[in-house]
């Protein structure tokens, strides 16, 4: 009985040796559909692909072939499929040793299917691609590389990046026409790199960026974003109080056009708050539209004064608080700072007013 007892083992473990077998140290190219369906075939027990993997053809419509990978040492690219509709074939993909590569596949809207997908050892590069958001990174937490993303008309934001943590290269947002927000990053702690964001014609606000650490930063540079006019956000005014690099900011809208209107919007975001109750305003919704709600757990305050800033520093609302509320409409969309002063305490804080929602 001991005896066949050991035999089972020895066989439950061989078999648990053979379905995580690496393979292809010299990489793989799947070129068509029946290169992608035969893979399991092709490769028995293939889970862990030591070389660079490249998906590129005009007639592949799924990767369900691949739903065995788990880890890609080398670099993954995937381009020039004109009939790839998801990833959701790549699913068991919990790991990328290298490159993160997507070009030019005009039917993939999201990333669906790389949710499994938890760090990137070398850089990800979104280049030409028809991508709306980066729904499926869900679980992406490191990038051991850069972040790039270029010319992608399409990608309104970057949603989908809510986990990501640590990008150990630079973030390099260029050119891309319909890219409203970055708020996706705000889990974002460090880079080892410049932060670049240029020609990016519909963002308004850097907020998103607001937790990276500063000293992470070598260079900035926010150039022809013609829309941006709110910058003042922690990172960044930490960065110009201290720069360790180089600064380069022009051609933005007002707020985010120079380096000097960035440190004057910066500076109210110093105000002091004077009282440790300050920390239990809550303003809702925020963003908001065209009403926000000041909800202090401590107190109501009924007829006091309260300011509100724009991005320049310049007053645009002084008034009477009542009922809690205070009436926005007629505010444009960007960021604000709010000042509120009782008999013998100041308040700040900061919202966004965003008038597509």
């Amino acid at each position: 009985m001991k005896k066949y007892v050991i035999l089972l083992s020895l066989s439950l473990f061989s078999r648990a040796i053979a379905f995580t077998q690496p393979c292809l140290s010299g990489g793989i190219t799947f070129s068509t559909q029946a290169d992608v369906d035969n893979f399991q075939i092709n490769y028995p027990n293939c889970t862990e692909i030591q070389g660079n993997v490249s998906i590129s053809g005009n007639g592949i419509t799924n990767l369900n072939g691949l739903s065995v990978v788990q880890h890609i040492s080398g670099n993954l690219g995937i381009f020039s499929n004109d009939s790839l509709i998801n990833l959701s074939g790549l699913n068991g993909l919990t790991s990328i040793g290298g490159d993160l590569t997507l070009s030019v596949n005009p039917l993939l809207a999201n990333l669906s299917g790389l949710n499994g997908l938890k760090s990137i050892a070398g850089s990800v590069f979104l280049n030409y691609t028809s991508l709306n958001d980066l729904s499926g990174l869900d679980s992406l937490v490191h990038v051991g590389g850069d972040l790039q993303f270029t010319i992608n008309p399409g990608l309104s934001s970057l949603t989908g990046l809510e986990r990501l943590s640590s990008v150990a290269g630079s973030i390099f947002i260029y050119g891309n026409s319909g890219l409203h927000s970055v708020a996706g990053l705000l889990s974002l702690k460090s880079i080892n790199g410049p932060l670049v964001v240029q020609q990016n014609s519909l963002l308004s606000s850097l907020s998103g960026f607001d937790s990276i650490n500063s000293g992470t930063i070598t260079n900035l540079s926010i150039l022809n974003n013609s829309n941006l006019s709110t910058c003042a956000i922690v990172s960044i005014c930490d960065y110009l109080a201290s720069p360790h690099g180089s600064v380069s900011i022009s051609n933005n809208g007002a707020g985010c056009n120079s380096q000097t209107e960035i440190e004057n919007a910066c500076e109210l975001l110093s105000l002091p708050e004077n009282d440790q109750s300050a920390s239990s305003m809550i303003l809702f919704p925020n963003p908001c539209k065209d009403f926000i709600t000041l909800n202090f757990s401590w107190e109501t305050f009924v007829n006091d004064t309260i300011r509100v800033y724009d991005h320049l520093g310049q007053s645009v609302s002084t008034r009477q608080l009542k009922n809690n509320t205070l009436d926005v409409s007629g505010l444009n969309a960007g960021m604000y700072f709010l000042v509120l002063t009782t008999e013998n305490k100041t308040y700040t804080s900061t919202f966004i007013i965003d008038k597509l929602n």
